[in-house]
């Protein structure tokens, strides 16, 4: 099992108990089937980890099962062609972080073989993820400062990692590049948790990670946290400044997961989403849970979904038009 679902499962089996106890009390079920929570990365990710933590929680509420499945693959493309291409009757559901999804259409077009605007409803924000630059001890880094002194003084040396090309970790690292007037040479992997296993074993030096993937390598003392990515401190890691506060000013950027339904879904079935999933974002106890992964729960109504994730699709596809990152 992966270090984060297994930091998951006692919580989420004692949640699943309370929902199964709360569902006599419910309305009528969502369905007669299963819903099933598309995760389109590899399991032990912070997606994952993510979906599993909300998954736990619905079942009572909607009165039916409510499973995570994962189907990884072509920067997540596939998994999210699953479901624009499923039933729209609420059973399937994607578990997307549209800022990669949006930096990947930018850059892919029509290949991507799905359209985020047209092809999905947003159902529902639910988190928005920091990235911590994080880097492997060897290196005998502490600040910006000197990382940045590091990459100047060997360009395009220093490698870094991500989850793919054109992922959140990638297209971070490149705005980072671009501020900082550094080159450093990029190492895509198939999933942010392989990334995260090379930068601990050393193979390479630094990733602009998520916080779930960093906070126990932190706290171990196998990663170096050197400046985290959003405007303010994150409470998973209260000690590691900002990269504004570290030299960069303005720089302040998320990862944001927003679940999604295919576009034809009836509206009444994706207000009894959002309904129940706000529910489930705003109970303590999953405050509590996410806030453990260092990601801060959050949640919106179906109209502020769909204005929020067409200002990141915006916001996103010109990082990429600046930044000129190009598919591989």
């Amino acid at each position: 099992m992966k270090p984060i679902a297994r930091r998951l499962l006692v919580a989420t089996a004692a949640a699943l108990v309370a929902s199964a106890g709360t569902s006599a009390f419910a309305q009528a079920p969502l369905s007669s089937r299963p819903v099933t929570l598309i995760v389109a990365f590899p399991a032990g990710g912070a997606v994952d980890a993510m979906a599993r933590l909300i998954a736990s929680k619905l079942g009572g509420p909607l009165g039916t099962t409510v499973i995570v499945d994962n189907k990884p693959g072509f920067s997540g493309n596939i998994g999210a062609q699953y479901v624009a291409k499923a039933p729209a009757d609420g059973t399937t559901l994607l578990m997307a972080p549209v800022t990669s999804y949006a930096v990947t259409e930018a850059m892919m077009g029509k290949t991507t073989g799905f359209s985020l605007e047209n092809d999905f409803v947003p159902v529902n924000v639910v988190g928005e993820v920091p990235l911590v630059l994080s880097v492997n001890p060897a290196l005998k880094i502490r600040t910006l400062a000197e990382f940045t002194a590091l990459a100047k003084s060997k360009p395009g040396a220093v490698t870094f990692a991500s989850s793919g090309n054109g992922s959140t970790e990638h297209v971070v690292a490149e705005m980072f590049m671009k501020r900082a007037g550094v080159s450093m040479l990029h190492v895509p992997y198939k999933g942010g948790s392989q990334a995260m296993v090379d930068l601990v074993g050393g193979q390479v030096q630094s990733m602009f990670a998520t916080t779930p993937n960093v906070i126990q390598n932190v706290a171990a003392g196998k990663l170096t946290a050197v400046a985290i990515s959003t405007p303010q401190r994150n409470a998973s890691l209260p000690n590691v400044p900002t990269m504004a506060e570290s030299g960069l000013p303005g720089f302040g950027v998320a990862s944001v997961y927003v679940i999604m339904a295919p576009a034809a879904t009836p509206k009444d079935v994706v207000q009894r989403l959002n309904t129940e999933i706000t529910r489930a974002m705003q109970d303590p106890d999953t405050k509590q849970k996410v806030g453990m992964l260092g990601i801060t729960a959050t949640s919106s109504g179906v109209n502020d979904a769909r204005d929020q994730t067409r200002a990141l699709i915006g916001q996103w596809k010109e990082v990429v038009r600046t930044s000129d990152i190009k598919a591989e």
